[in-house]
């Protein structure tokens, strides 16, 4: 559990307007078990419902808005090996592993905002989540911390003809990289996300060889992995072509080896 609340809280923002965005929304219900945390642009939701591994060990329906910092301050001291948490009416949440008792005033579920979280989507593809590490590693760099060219401050994401895209630029170095999908690609797209967003997302990932599954909407793009769903706005408008500025042919060419170098 404390795994998960370390995953998701990448979510919650140092300060916000909102006082809910502060929160994690912790939804039990027969249809769903998750646990949320948002700043409005981007969303992280991670199933508590693992047929693997499971969390919840027993469970009453209900929502619940939890402060986030101070929810995951009293879980990483619990000495026991479960925690019970339990709804004391609407405001305050009591949690105990046996050891200790602690009380914490919390806010309606109802409360959250409403978010336009869509799971499925006609436009989508996957790939492997190496590969997609590997790709970000090696272009994410070159994204622009300032300047007034908002589209240089994200990566951009296309697919074209089966051959997946990265590309970063911050219009003094430029960094691409290609990779060949498995998997058939009908369609042809192209995308920007925030760098900021996709290294909220990098951070959340392990080691593992699972596929991650992207699904493009026209303003945001949600990313399937394991048991998390992650959701990020886009940087809308044409990204610049940057195809046009990388050389066919060179003054000199020299072939060293890596490590000597």
């Amino acid at each position: 559990f404390l795994k998960i609340l370390n995953s998701v809280i990448d979510g919650i923002p140092a300060k916000s307007a909102d006082p809910n965005y502060m929160n994690f929304l912790i939804t039990i219900n027969d249809e769903e078990k998750t646990i949320l945390a948002s700043d409005g642009a981007i969303t992280i939701i991670h199933s508590l419902a693992n047929d693997e591994n499971p969390v919840l060990k027993s469970y009453e329906p209900g929502t619940i808005e939890i402060p986030a910092r101070h929810f995951v301050s009293i879980i990483s001291k619990l000495e026991g090996e479960e925690v019970i948490l339990t709804q004391i009416e609407n405001s305050f949440l009591n949690i105990t592993d046996n050891y200790s008792n602690f009380n914490i005033k919390c806010s309606r579920g109802e409360e959250f905002p409403q978010l336009d979280i869509h799971f499925t989507s006609s436009h989508t593809f996957e790939i492997d989540g190496n590969d997609f590490l590997n790709l970000y590693n090696s272009t994410a760099f070159a994204v622009a911390t300032r300047g007034p060219k908002k589209h240089f401050y994200g990566v951009k994401i296309g697919v074209n003809n089966n051959i997946l895209e990265f590309v970063a630029t911050d219009s003094y170095r430029l960094a691409r990289k290609l990779l060949t999908l498995s998997n058939a690609v009908e369609e042809n797209y192209n995308i920007v996300i925030p760098s900021k967003n996709l290294l909220e997302f990098i951070k959340i990932m392990d080691d593992s060889e699972d596929n991650i599954g992207l699904h493009i909407f026209n303003n945001k793009v949600l990313i399937k992995y394991q048991n998390i769903l992650f959701q990020s706005r886009l940087i809308n408008g044409t990204y610049p072509n940057t195809a046009n500025l990388l050389p066919d042919e060179f003054m000199l060419s020299i072939k060293v080896n890596v490590n000597e170098l």
